[in-house]
């Protein structure tokens, strides 16, 4: 990833979708599955030693290179060596060259995932263009992306930069990945703020939408304040929702101009990834992300990349993917899972000023060998169950380093080359579903007081039971017929297209469907709260759990976010039929092969399973430890994390 210090800043923006109709394509690409990228290694800087470690102790070759021009959140620059961008249309390469050259000295078998850095080195963040706006793309991505003095000087450059590689060492990169936005991720912190240029990009996207004009400038305190909640009334607040809408959709443009850039350039066998789609935990349309579907849907990207959650990280937590898997395998597209969680040995040491220790992400710091040997079982494991790649991202060095911490993952790559080819079924019975129509309601400004819905994912990790993420606009057409219990803590959109495919879809079955806050409270035109009845056989703000039974479905409303307790949860999905593996409110992660259950408290714990299998194995221990049962009793370490084969 980059740039960890702001999981507290990165819950400060929104998302984006509409009043409109949503730009989500009808159908994935038919037949398309790309390959994982199997098991990598990251660093910021030149760990030539760990590098080494990789190879030797590991045998990985697959190396991600991020020769950056920029500096990152703390001002500090990303890479140990000099720009290679260094005016308008005037490249170093040689500074370039000397990055490939000298890992390829430690590992001449090194196969590269090459970031490009995107962002405005600071020569151009320092000029104004025609948008009278500094065009720093790391804090005002989407000032930068309308401006299009901007964009012909990066579209030059990535030109420039991937003529170069692919000339000198075309033989040796695997994918490209172009990296823009907040911590290089595509994050667009601008919220509201329009230079000239943005602005008349907005009364362009809204003339060609058939959208009402919009204020040249729309105030802050718009943000801040909105009409109900923290929703926004589409018949009070349409200019704020519509720009959600329109800055979702500059950002999604801008990534597939430079996507198309790249891919005129380089032969068919190598691909594209993108950090991107980090809607799970990140809450607010102003982040840019809300159009990932978008991004899926194109045949030019094939793989999507995101850290591990940052709400969940601790000893007992279950981490978690911040992106919809359940979407993106519907898109035939694979995913790479950054392992950036700091360790015990970890730098945080940037310079002799700045260090990361006072960061939000130091909280989270596995402080152990214990915890190290837990944590990245548990990382490798989510990717495993559900069919990623992983890089182990060594950020400022010294995450691997330690003896104990290279056997773990030697451990952890002899079974990951055993496993990684697994493509088993999902066995969930519980679904999250992510509404990105429904979060352009949500203004940007608006602070935790409307992303209290984000905490449900944590909760889920304490379920004692797996569960799947999809997108809204997943229902009929992925197969939802598996799950339960279908939770929906953000749907306040629903329209009568939208009705008609809840009814024919999801509310049949027997199924619960968990809908908080305000379910169907907007249709579109206005806002409503008596609308909420409707969905939920209660009113509105109706407080505590709230059971209706209907016509071949059952619905539950719970109005404050903090009543669905990890308890309340567990109660709803016992009603509702779920398997539960453990008796512990602990994480699982599974798959009609693969179980994975993660524990701070380790002790004896009873493992009963939904089938019967002939042999159960501990994969990291490599022994059989169970035959012909559909229950087990195992001894868990404090803290543990263990990955079970359920051979049938």
């Amino acid at each position: 990833m980059t740039n960890k210090l702001l999981p507290a800043l990165l819950f400060l923006l929104l998302f984006s979708t509409p009043l409109i109709a949503a730009t989500v394509p009808a159908e994935p690409p038919k037949g398309r599955h790309v390959d994982d990228l199997c098991f990598a290694y990251r660093s910021f800087w030149p760990e030539f030693e760990a590098m080494k470690d990789f190879k030797t102790n590991l045998g990985v070759d697959t190396i991600c290179i991020f020769p950056a021009n920029t500096t990152n959140s703390l001002g500090e620059p990303y890479c140990k060596y000099p720009p290679h961008w260094v005016w308008f249309d005037k490249y170093e390469f040689e500074h370039l060259d000397k990055q490939f050259d000298d890992i390829l000295a430690v590992n001449p078998d090194a196969k590269f995932l090459c970031m490009i850095d995107v962002n405005s080195p600071s020569w151009l963040a320092r000029r104004r263009t025609m948008g009278g706006f500094e065009p720093d793309s790391f804090d005002n991505l989407s000032n930068c992306a309308a401006d299009p003095v901007w964009q012909k000087q990066v579209l030059d450059y990535v030109e420039a930069f991937v003529k170069h590689t692919e000339a000198k060492y075309g033989n040796k990169i695997r994918a490209y990945i172009p990296a823009g936005g907040q911590t290089s991720e595509w994050l667009d912190l601008s919220r509201g703020r329009m230079n000239r240029a943005k602005s008349k990009a907005f009364q362009e996207w809204a003339k060609k939408n058939n959208r009402p004009k919009p204020p040249s400038v729309i105030p802050f305190e718009r943000f801040d304040e909105p009409s109900f909640g923290f929703l926004a009334d589409p018949s009070k607040d349409g200019d704020v929702i519509d720009y959600n809408r329109f800055q979702g959709d500059l950002i999604a443009d801008t990534v597939l101009k430079i996507v198309r850039k790249i891919k005129a350039l380089v032969p068919k066998e190598r691909e594209i990834g993108l950090f991107f789609a980090q809607v799970v935990e990140s809450g607010l349309a102003a982040i840019g992300h809300l159009e990932y579907e978008r991004l899926f849907a194109d045949p030019d990207i094939d793989f999507f990349i995101s850290p591990g959650t940052y709400r969940d990280r601790k000893m007992g937590g279950g981490s978690g993917i911040r992106m919809p898997m359940g979407t993106l395998q519907r898109y035939g597209k694979a995913y790479l899972h950054e392992a950036d969680h700091r360790t015990y040995s970890s730098n945080g040491v940037l310079s002799p000023s700045v260090s990361m220790d006072f960061a939000a992400i130091h909280a989270d710091k596995w402080e152990d060998a214990a915890s190290v040997d837990a944590g990245l079982k548990r990382e490798a494991a989510l990717a495993l169950v559900n069919h990623g790649s992983i890089w182990m991202f060594d950020m400022w060095g010294g995450y691997y380093t330690p003896t104990a911490t290279q056997e773990t993952l030697k451990t952890i790559k002899k079974a990951w080359d055993r496993l990684v080819s697994d493509r088993s079924k999902s066995v969930a019975e519980v679904a999250l579903v992510i509404d990105p129509q429904s979060r352009c309601y949500i203004p940007g400004g608006v602070g935790q007081r409307g992303l209290e819905y984000l905490e449900t994912p944590r909760k889920l990790n304490r379920l004692g039971a797996p569960h799947d993420v999809y997108s809204f606009s997943d229902i009929g057409k992925a197969d939802f017929s598996q799950y339960k219990l279908v939770i929906m803590p953000e749907t306040f959109l629903i329209t009568s297209e939208r009705e008609a495919v809840l009814r024919k879809h999801l509310l049949k079955d027997g199924r619960t469907v968990l809908g908080m806050y305000a379910p169907g409270v907007i249709d579109g035109k206005d806002l409503q709260a008596d609308r909420v009845k409707k969905w939920t056989g209660v009113e509105y703000g109706t407080p505590g759990v709230n059971t209706v039974q209907h016509d071949g479905w059952t619905s539950v409303y719970v109005h404050q976010y903090k009543t669905l307790t990890p308890k309340a949860l567990r109660e709803i999905a016992s009603k509702s039929g779920v398997h539960f593996y453990v008796d512990e409110a602990v994480p699982v992660y599974a798959n009609e092969r693969l179980l994975t259950i993660h524990v701070a408290e380790g002790g004896k714990k009873t493992i009963r399973l939904p089938f019967r299998c002939q042999e159960i194995v501990d994969v990291f221990a490599e022994k059989t430890i169970a035959k012909d049962c559909d229950a087990f009793e195992y001894e868990f370490r404090s803290p543990d994390t263990v990955l079970f084969e359920m051979r049938r």
